[in-house]
């Protein structure tokens, strides 16, 4: 018998499984085709019967299951068979990025999805199973707008805290397309990376887990912001996906005090669709040449 990724990982759910009925597994649900599809390698499958548990569990007593059900699948290709269908042809890239900015004394979320497409881009929505509004404090941007070949626009959401794992729902509309929508499960997982303050102007980048070798690889986003008119204007920015650097790079900074943002995301995918979790510390920065 061949010992796959996924039949190792399975093993790990046997504990969840034994505090069930003993006799759920034998009856034909959502749920136990799931798991079915999961040994088969059917990722696709598994997706779909994962979408109809969210939909029946009302009370969320399978949450921390189907979490860990998710995560389990990841190890074969970081989540690139968990689709429902493909995306339109007029979509060139979705990215869907769960953000937590720590300041000082609190910390803020957003959510941000940025889009790339060849059609204009009128409307994105992103709602919680079933048809609840996840912020009432959303907009539309559009970052780059070349008419000849592709627009990027963001639509970025406040919330007043995390978003729960679960089941969403994504949905697009552009000029003269079909609205196109797609569900999208959320999930807890440990990220690899994680980054932390080591001194005043330095920080540490941790690493947690092992990284599945299917991901991308963690990106590390160093930001020099300038707060002007109670609003964040960015002076200095660089990403890294490796070699990570510990200190601010930038040496040609005016003087002035700004804001310093160090973000450390990890991301997978669930079919063509990025997911991308992010982690944001922030502290002041004064800059002074003489």
């Amino acid at each position: 018998m061949k010992v796959t990724p996924i039949l190792i990982s399975l093993l790990s759910l046997q504990p969840l499984m034994a505090g069930a009925d003993s006799q759920w597994f034998e009856s034909n649900t959502p749920l136990t085709q799931a798991h079915q599809y999961l040994l088969e390698d059917d990722l696709s499958d598994m997706f779909n019967s994962m979408v109809e548990v969210w939909q029946s569990n009302d009370d969320g007593s399978l949450n921390h299951h189907l979490n860990q059900l998710l995560n389990q699948s990841l190890v074969e290709d970081c989540g690139k068979s968990l689709m429902n269908g493909a995306m339109p042809e007029w979509l060139d890239a979705v990215t869907i990025q769960r953000e937590t900015v720590q300041y000082p004394g609190n910390d803020s979320h957003r959510l941000l999805i940025d889009v790339l497409s060849h059609q204009k881009v009128n409307s994105i929505r992103f709602e919680k199973w079933v048809n609840t509004q996840i912020s009432t404090d959303g907009t539309l941007f559009t970052l780059d707008d070349d008419e000849e070949n592709e627009q990027h626009v963001q639509q970025r959401y406040t919330l007043s805290n995390k978003l729960a794992p679960g089941l969403y729902r994504l949905t697009i509309s552009a000029d003269d397309q079909p609205e196109w929508s797609s569900w999208v499960i959320l999930s807890d997982q440990e990220p690899t990376h994680y980054v932390r303050w080591s001194s005043n102007d330095t920080w540490q980048v941790e690493k947690k887990t092992l990284t599945n070798r299917y991901c991308p690889l963690p990106l590390l986003k160093v930001t020099v912001s300038d707060y002007v008119d109670d609003d964040y204007q960015q002076v200095w920015s660089k990403t890294y996906d490796a070699q990570y650097p510990t200190k601010l790079e930038a040496t040609k900074l005016p003087n002035d005090r700004y804001v310093l943002f160090v973000s450390m995301s990890n991301r997978r995918w669930q079919g063509d669709i990025l997911l991308q979790t992010s982690q944001t510390i922030s502290r002041t920065l004064d800059v002074s040449n003489d």
